[in-house]
């Protein structure tokens, strides 16, 4: 009886008791991929918001009054304006550029690639963008490789924030901080996609998306009249804000940090049941074939989580589809942490070595990948050792290189919250 009462309670309650974390990782691959550049930069922004917290408050007083509370409000605002905004804009758009974008160029035999940055209004103009520098001898680039640097720098801010929100989800909450850069890379191709269609009325465009677009169009467009355009991708990319954890972050920061002057939020929303609780999110993504709509289900305990992604083209041109899983601390234990995931997909055979119109038949492909961190040192509990083993097929999956081969990570492991 007393079971069953638990099991009733359990499901009723409306927020997770999260309290594990995924390590930070300081990592090293010889692409200079687009995890890489997502999980320093996930390290590095951590020590720097911390360090912030440590020398700039966030409230100057007790805001007991509503002159007080008007102030802190306004400190705020003004603090996020010239520094919270600025460093969260420089980690989007240097994942976008350096290792978006510039890793499909290093992919594809591009040397001397050159990026720019720019600070948002107040302190700066704004924008940023690569070049690719100059290509290989005797190579050449293929219509999915083209598309591939394309889509890459939104597509590596959504490794980013893929990033961001699992580790959330074991945590339990987000530093608001966190919550900014979550908002920034997870909404970072909607961003591009709405204001290609604003003001496609006014001026001539050709920045990625556009050409995305101009070339899927081009080579692949069929008898039935279908195609892609911005007011169909950008009306389709509106899915990705049926995600709760964009509701969270934008709350947390509105109430828990504005409102309030806390670093961190509440704890994240779930459906909460007996053994585990649940979140569903759905994201949006562009391919070398075209958009997809991706579904992503979280699984997870206090301890442990396992998020399941279930991917659907929209075939316009193409039928193809994919799934997979990514478990997070597998086996529980003190010196211990282990990752594990796994990928298939049905999408047409991507033609990497010559260039041809030919539209292949779909073609079964898949990855596997482990992780562990160790950590061994009695004198520095929190200081590991991290290596990440795998392989893939020649496919597409977000933020992985196009061609078959094994995927090799290794560093450090750091502990802490």
């Amino acid at each position: 009886m007393l079971c069953r009462l638990f099991a009733f309670v359990s499901a009723l309650l409306v927020y997770s008791t999260a309290t594990a974390q995924i390590p930070n990782y300081l990592v090293f691959d010889k692409e200079l991929s687009q995890s890489f550049g997502a999980e320093n930069g996930i390290t590095l922004h951590k020590f720097l918001y911390e360090k912030t917290d440590e020398f700039i408050p966030l409230r100057l007083n007790e805001e007991n009054t509503f002159w007080k509370k008007s102030g802190g409000i306004g400190y705020r605002l003004l603090k996020a304006s010239v520094l919270d905004l600025q460093v969260n804009w420089m980690f989007t758009v240097v994942q976008r550029e350096a290792f978006g974008h510039g890793s499909r160029f290093r992919e594809f035999g591009y040397s001397a690639n050159y990026y720019n940055f720019y600070l948002i209004p107040p302190l700066g103009r704004g924008g940023s963008y690569a070049i690719e520098g100059t290509l290989a001898p005797n190579k050449m680039t293929t219509l999915p490789e083209i598309s591939a640097m394309h889509f890459g720098g939104n597509e590596a801010n959504l490794v980013l924030s893929d990033r961001l929100s699992s580790r959330a989800i074991l945590e339990g909450d987000m530093h608001y901080q966190e919550s900014i850069l979550y908002l920034m890379t997870k909404n970072n191709l909607l961003f591009y996609l709405w204001n290609d269609r604003l003001l496609s009325d006014f001026v001539t465009l050709d920045g990625d998306v556009d050409s995305y677009i101009l070339n899927l169009n081009r080579f692949y467009s069929n008898a039935n009249g279908k195609e892609y355009s911005t007011d169909k991708l950008s009306l389709q990319s509106l899915v990705s804000l049926l995600n709760p954890m964009q509701i969270y972050s934008v709350v947390s920061l509105a109430k828990d940090y504005l409102l309030d002057g806390n670093a961190r939020g509440k704890k994240i929303p779930s459906i909460n049941f007996s053994k585990f609780n649940y979140l569903p999110s759905m994201g949006y993504n562009l391919t070398p074939f075209g958009s997809e709509f991706i579904l992503t289900n979280y699984f997870f305990t206090d301890e442990q989580s396992l998020q399941v992604n279930l991917n659907y083209g929209d075939q316009t041109f193409f039928d193809f589809y994919s799934a997979g899983a990514k478990a997070f601390n597998l086996f529980p234990r003190q010196k211990l942490y282990v990752g594990a995931e796994m990928q298939i997909w049905s999408q047409p055979e991507l033609q990497l070595e010559e260039w041809t119109l030919t539209q292949n038949e779909a073609q079964l492909g898949g990855l596997v990948r482990a992780d562990v961190s160790y950590f061994p040192f009695k004198e520095s509990k929190d200081f590991g050792l991290f290596a990440q083993v795998g392989y893939k097929t020649k496919g597409y999956v977000l933020g992985e290189r196009l061609d078959e081969g094994l995927l090799l990570q290794f560093g450090i492991s750091l502990k802490g919250k």
